[in-house]
């Protein structure tokens, strides 16, 4: 499968995240870059946020990545690049409430395996997400708010539990 986020790649290649941590693009931790670089595939939910599937855990990860940082760094002036130094925060799939529904991805272990065991996956529009599964294929909202992902790096409990990320999941057939 090509793997459409290379940029990304690129530029987080030194990036380290533990699951619920932000980073700093230039951390010399690399595991960030090893979870993409070992990964089955990853694909985008909406702008800065990518799903990436490991081999053994998913992740959806922000990418604070913003106009401003890619003319400082184009431009060479550190002082922007430091102004504008993207984040980025992953949180593991299981952190995600998934909606119960008519679709057999009614919990977080049926979205694992579902996800997992994929065979393609594309982003049809801004938070939605077609996944052909095995033997099924199914139309995936993830509703993952910007807010969610400040109060993880924040560590802020409270406002994780407001912002707490959820995805409906609706089988094909259910969608003409």
């Amino acid at each position: 499968m090509m793997k459409p986020a290379i940029l990304a790649a690129g530029l987080v290649s030194t990036l380290a995240v533990l699951p619920a941590v932000a980073q700093n693009v230039q951390s010399s931790n690399s595991s960030l870059y090893e979870l993409i670089d070992m990964s089955d595939g990853y694909f985008g939910i909406r702008e800065n946020v990518v799903m990436i599937e490991g081999e053994t855990v998913i992740k959806a990860c922000h990418f604070g990545l913003t106009p401003e940082f890619f003319a400082a760094y184009g431009a060479g002036d550190a002082a922007g690049i430091e102004a504008t130094q993207p984040t980025v925060v992953c949180v593991p799939l299981t952190d995600m409430q998934v909606v119960g529904a008519a679709s057999p991805i009614n919990n977080n272990a049926a979205l694992y395996e579902f996800i997992d065991t994929s065979e393609s996956y594309v982003r049809v529009g801004q938070g939605t997400v077609m996944i052909e599964g095995e033997s099924d294929i199914q139309f995936c909202r993830f509703d993952l708010k910007d807010e969610y992902f400040a109060a993880v790096a924040a560590k802020d409990e409270a406002a994780m539990a407001a912002n707490q990320p959820s995805v409906t999941c609706v089988p094909f057939g259910d969608v003409n």
